[in-house]
């Protein structure tokens, strides 16, 4: 596949997977509901980027892909910190006195702000073109201090249960970490440094399940309902349960963060 056809590809199977999603279906999912994993999630980015109570009212939030701004919230909590969430595909929220929401892909979206700290939950594997995105994204990051942009994605091979042609999928979607960092620095960050964030993960294996149907993830759009079923009776039979029903398996999460100075 050539490196149009496949961007291509990937723009097409993320319209479609989030054309399919409503504000609820996001929420309700395991991986971005609230409760202990969200909070955990939300103490290691604030840790990451260098939010604090202490962090001036001045300072900005560049949040990309952040859908509806659920998760922005909960990181903007214990601060004065405001935020801009730009995301191409979800237009649902509305602006509060915190955060602003506008519809525009990473790539193409400019504003004379300027903003000290930036995140990109789940979404680089997303994009059309990454230099392009992470270019912009330096242009848009405060040069009068230490800015930083987090980008947070998932390896290519996961713990959690999955079938085989699920896990060649995926694997073949997502960029690898080196790939990653050589475009940052290409970009013109100056520093990047990763780190594996680990949660032991513990749910109903039928929730497990239900999400996959409701394509929790996008490696999920590629898939008809008929081999999504399919995949969750192999998926099924091949986990390990304890007396509840319930699985276990760690969610490990890239963390890649980059200063531009």
């Amino acid at each position: 596949m050539t490196r149009v056809q496949d961007e291509t590809a990937t723009l097409l199977t993320t319209a479609s997977h989030y054309k399919n999603h409503s504000v609820n279906s996001y929420e309700s999912a395991w991986f971005y509901s609230s409760g202990a994993y969200i909070d955990f999630l939300a103490s290691k980015v604030r840790e990451s980027l260098g939010i604090c109570s202490a962090t001036s009212a001045n300072c900005k939030l560049l949040d990309i892909g952040g859908g509806t701004g659920n998760f922005t919230r909960n990181l903007l909590e214990g601060s004065d910190l405001s935020a801009v969430v730009v995301d191409p595909y979800l237009s649902h929220a509305q602006d509060t006195m915190r955060i602003k929401f506008i519809r525009e892909k990473a790539e193409k979206f400019e504003t004379p702000e300027r903003f000290q700290f930036c995140l990109m939950k789940e979404v680089v594997h997303h994009l059309e073109n990454r230099l392009a995105a992470f270019s912009s994204i330096k242009s848009l990051l405060d040069p009068s201090c230490d800015s930083s942009f987090l980008i947070i994605t998932r390896p290519k091979y996961v713990d959690c249960p999955l079938w085989k042609e699920a896990i060649d999928l995926r694997a073949q979607n997502f960029p690898e970490t080196d790939e990653i960092e050589a475009d940052l620095f290409a970009a013109g960050f100056k520093t990047v440094r990763v780190e594996m964030k680990v949660y032991p993960c513990d749910m109903l294996l039928n929730d497990w399940l239900k999400m996959v149907m409701n394509r929790c993830w996008s490696t999920f759009s590629y898939f008809t309902e008929e081999e999504l079923m399919e995949g969750c009776e192999q998926i099924y039979h091949k986990a390990e349960t304890d007396y509840r029903g319930h699985i276990q398996f760690e969610e490990r999460l890239l963390f890649i963060t980059a200063n531009p100075t």
